[in-house]
């Protein structure tokens, strides 16, 4: 599994639909997150490399996700 905004995400799926799995992160914002890092929506989380998991990692912090989302409910 690989860790993206401290939370573990599937490494078998797509790297679009892997972020789902973040609460927060909906299609429409995974999609757009993987665009503006420049990976293939397609590519399996496995096969990321580091410099696009520190990417995305990046884009995701800068959203409210998981516990702060959670926190302002």
């Amino acid at each position: 599994m690989v860790r993206i905004g401290n939370k573990e995400i599937p490494s078998n799926k797509n790297i679009s639909i892997a972020l789902t799995y973040i609460y927060g992160i909906g299609r429409s914002r995974a999609e757009q997150i993987v665009k503006k890092c420049d990976v293939e929506p397609n590519f399996k989380t496995k096969d990321l490399n580091e410099k696009q998991i520190k990417d995305v990692s990046q884009l995701v912090g800068e959203h409210v996700v998981e516990e702060k989302l959670k926190e302002q409910e």
